[in-house]
């Protein structure tokens, strides 16, 4: 069993310039949409929250559009400074902070909206007060809507959440889930941010398990925050690179959304990204799952009009079909979904794919000295089974951005022509497209994660999903 290092890609800014780092190609080169007629070059920011809260966003905001210092590491590519966000910064593009475009929510309503019954009809209960401000904001227009929540509103979920007691629940109703699910394309893109964002902090509050862990300095936060921005607004910072010579491809993740009652697996939902990173979530048919594997696998019709959807969905954007496509699912190909992809896919004219099967591995690698392997590290298990560390050690960095021991990828492949050395590029720069995220420390490519987040908002919306709808609505 031999280990081998894939270099850190690099992705695409403007004028076709490249860097391996988000930030640092940015600050160098500008956004990847940099001269196009479709990309922002102002952003109306809506803000929901109490007075307070929206207070402390709008001033945080209106310091970090002048740009942060980095934290004084000596890691300097590791924490960077914050460049601003202004029509003179990094990304061209300026804020605009209207009070005229913010809504209140007062700290007694949020205590009384959440007084009584159990925890589902509390956070219900939250989340159309929440919900009523929304609407308001978003009835000036802004371009993206930022919940700044307030810490009196993290203190009723923490009280709600300790009415569970011993209550295995293994669906939480999230209030950030369910306040996304309810206004799913209807108003602008919905940006959730927590007290800490801002640098307020929340004491004792309990934090709700939909929170990041971990803490980060400010300038890092920025970045996270405002790429984030940038991408809702319908910006993209950075794209993947594609030389003359490489065939257009289409990625194609697909997961399962679980019902409520956790009854079945009824739901396929493929996230389509293409080089640029436009993300769509396509929402398939019923799942039925396998005695055999004991994982949900799609029928042949459903395969066929699920592919159908995805590459209409493509070629609606591009205007032309892709020469290849890449098929990233979370659970096991069985043989007749593998033929049934196969066909589907063939049957729209396209003769170069991939299939393959993606979930994070137990198995890990260890090296000489303190730090744990490499990210890029790549082991060849079997002609089928390979491990992955797309999160792991970064020279660029000399660090491992992270608080707990990496976990590897399992990467099975079922069918493909590409070379494998490729195949695992593609996987790694593939983790680079999470706008919520600007260092390489995501351990599931953007199509895999991406589509398991929109399975966790869909699983709530009230009414039937709508059958195609932007990535960004969902981030």
């Amino acid at each position: 069993m031999d280990a081998q290092l894939i270099d850190e890609p690099e992705l695409e800014f403007a004028r076709g310039e490249r860097h391996i780092d988000l930030r640092f190609g940015l600050m160098e080169h500008g956004p990847s949409d940099h001269g196009r007629e479709r990309r922002p070059t102002e952003i109306k920011l809506g803000i929901v929250g109490t007075e307070r809260s929206i207070e402390d966003a709008a001033l945080w905001l209106s310091q970090a559009r002048g740009g942060l210092a980095a934290s004084g590491s000596k890691k300097k590519n590791l924490f960077s400074p914050f460049p601003g966000f202004s029509t003179d910064s990094a990304f061209a593009c300026d804020l605009i902070l209207d009070r005229s475009s913010f809504s209140s929510v007062g700290p007694r309503e949020i205590h009384e909206a959440a007084q009584h019954g159990d925890y589902e009809e509390r956070i219900r209960n939250l989340t159309k007060l929440f919900g009523d401000a929304v609407q308001n904001a978003a009835s000036k227009s802004p371009h993206v809507i930022l919940v700044a929540m307030p810490t009196e509103l993290l203190e009723e979920i923490a009280k709600a959440e300790e009415c569970l007691g011993t209550k295995r629940q293994g669906l939480k109703l999230f209030f950030h889930d369910l306040l996304k699910a309810n206004w799913l394309g209807v108003i602008p893109p919905l940006q959730l941010a927590r007290p800490q964002t801002f640098g307020v902090s929340v004491g004792g509050v309990q934090k709700d398990v939909s929170a990041r862990s971990g803490t980060q300095d400010e300038a890092t936060r920025a970045w996270n925050f405002f790429a984030a921005l940038y991408y809702k607004a319908g910006g993209f910072p950075w794209r993947l690179p594609r030389s003359e010579t490489e065939y257009q491809t289409c990625f194609i993740g697909i997961a399962f959304l679980q019902n409520v009652e956790q009854t079945q697996m009824h739901t396929s939902i493929a996230e389509v990204f293409n080089e640029r990173g436009h993300g769509i979530a396509i929402v398939g048919r019923e799942a039925r799952t396998s005695a055999g594997d004991l994982q949900p696998h799609l029928a042949p019709a459903d395969v066929e009009d699920l592919v159908a959807r995805c590459l209409k969905a493509y070629q609606a954007e591009h205007k032309t079909k892709p020469a290849r496509v890449v098929v990233q699912k979370t659970s096991n190909f069985d043989k007749e979904e593998l033929g049934a992809f196969r066909s589907a896919i063939e049957a729209e004219d396209i003769s170069i794919y991939d299939l393959m099967t993606l979930d994070r591995s137990l198995i890990r690698l260890y090296r000489e000295g303190y730090y744990p392997p490499l990210r890029g590290t790549w082991v060849e298990l079997e002609p089928q089974s390979h491990l992955l560390y797309t999160r792991g050690s970064v020279a660029f960095y000399e660090e491992y951005p992270g608080m707990y021991v990496p976990q590897s990828l399992l990467v099975k492949l079922y069918y493909s022509e590409a070379q494998r050395v490729e195949t695992m590029r593609d996987l790694m720069l593939l983790t680079k497209l999470n706008w919520n995220n600007i260092q390489m420390d995501s351990t599931l490519p953007i199509t895999v994660s991406g589509a398991r987040l929109v399975g966790s908002i869909l699983r709530w919306s009230e009414q039937p999903p709508p059958l195609q709808v932007d990535y960004r609505y969902f981030m």
